[in-house]
């Protein structure tokens, strides 16, 4: 209880967002209402979140959503690979927490990545 249940990612290009996240997280995405929002779904078919079309995407540059990640330098050259830009790189938290980085979306949109390893 009291855990997120619903994250909306915001962007300018439904088609472009979801040719990223899509190979980045394995997410997969199915139209919800009208033509300018699609839910988000994990591999495993756990609904998760939606992407919201919009005229131009906020920089909001310390609110980040997570993702956890099996490994977070892969996914980091894998959203370099598919057009995204790392704003932290690779940072390993004290206390054996694990490691995060943050990434720019190709639309602008900036989404951190987290892993326990």
């Amino acid at each position: 209880m009291h855990t997120f249940v619903h994250v909306e990612i915001p962007t300018t290009d439904l088609k472009k967002a979801m040719s990223f996240y899509g190979p980045l997280f394995n997410w997969r995405f199915e139209q919800f209402y009208g033509d300018d929002y699609m839910m988000i779904f994990t591999g495993d078919g756990v609904q998760v979140g939606g992407l919201t079309k919009i005229k131009e995407v906020p920089l909001l540059e310390h609110h980040y959503s997570y993702v956890e990640v099996p490994d977070v330098a892969a996914t980091m050259a894998r959203a370099e690979s598919l057009g995204g830009t790392v704003i932290r790189p690779l940072t390993e938290l004290p206390g054996g927490l694990g490691a995060y980085s943050v990434i720019q979306c190709p639309d602008g949109h900036r989404i951190g990545v987290w892993s326990k390893r």
